[in-house]
């Protein structure tokens, strides 16, 4: 096996190559950014006039802006990987990495390296830059809206290193890839939002709706059955746990029933372990043919 020293500048080189080729993309996402906070700037100012000073966060607003923070992310996440990885697959180009001496683990690494460094700029840009006149003119305050948009993208990316290396996993017990890293990166973006409780509720919701009878309506007791259903699966969801610490942080609920966030912490840890350790005895053409 080539030791870390080796491959580090390998892994490095990736890297490079990937985020060069984003740099128009990044420099047209912050022009966009600016153009519609300038939009903005006069909602702003209006909203400064009387509630600049007075702003505290509660459940509905943070679920909003969540919200809004981990779709950005994910998506960005997602399709920069796409392209980095996926779209260089489909090209045939990815193939000029075999005549490096690196294995799947290092390939994924400084591909998610490179989707880490691309993204957390665009994402930005679409979150933070878009809402900048609102901290600017101090409606809103800037570093909670600045912890909640790392937490969602450090959510969001760990959902997609659990699948990316979960790939590894199943190349090595069935010799051969059910979905590419690429899309089983994607599905775990997906489930991560899917599997928040408002998620949930909301899918658990129409569900009742559509399975009763207009006339009746749905019975209190369903509706409870459904959502401590919708509570219990929340604890498998990276971005569920990523909002209820925000939510500790920003004084909106008390402390208690925490321990549960091992569940999703232990799941994403043992499919990047073991990924990485199958990695090292995978064959690249799984992954590029």
């Amino acid at each position: 096996m080539t030791p870390w020293r080796d491959r580090l500048p390998l892994i490095w080189a990736i890297i490079w190559k990937d985020t060069v080729r984003a740099r128009t993309g990044i420099v047209a996402t912050g022009m966009a950014a600016v153009a519609v906070a300038l939009l903005l700037t006069p909602g702003a100012l209006s909203l400064a006039g009387f509630s600049a000073g007075r702003f505290r966060w509660d459940d509905v607003f943070l679920r909003i802006m969540y919200a809004v923070s981990a779709i950005i992310s994910s998506m960005t996440l997602g399709s920069m990987f796409y392209t980095v990885h996926a779209e260089e697959v489909r090209k045939g180009t990815i193939r000029s990495i075999i005549l490096y001496p690196v294995d799947a683990n290092d390939i994924a690494i400084a591909k998610l390296g490179a989707t880490a460094l691309v993204s957390l700029p665009i994402s930005a840009f679409m979150f933070l830059g878009v809402l900048a006149p609102f901290f600017v003119v101090g409606v809103w305050p800037f570093p909670d809206f600045l912890a909640l948009y790392l937490t969602t993208f450090a959510a969001g990316f760990t959902s997609l290193a659990t699948g990316v290396f979960f790939a590894h996993v199943v190349a090595r017990y069935l010799h051969r890839t059910l979905l590419s890293p690429t899309g089983w990166g994607g599905l775990c973006l997906l489930l991560s939002i899917l599997f928040t409780e408002a998620s949930l509720t909301a899918i658990g919701t129409q569900i009742l709706v559509l399975s009763h009878d207009r006339s009746t309506g749905v019975p209190i007791e369903d509706f409870v059955s459904m959502r401590n259903v919708a509570i219990a699966l929340s604890a498998f969801s990276p971005h569920h746990w990523g909002a209820h610490l925000l939510s500790l942080g920003f004084g909106v609920f008390p402390v208690g029933n925490e321990f549960a966030i091992v569940i999703p912490a232990a799941i994403a840890l043992g499919a990047v372990i073991g990924g990485y350790l199958f990695g090292r005895k995978l064959y690249l053409d799984l992954f590029i043919q």
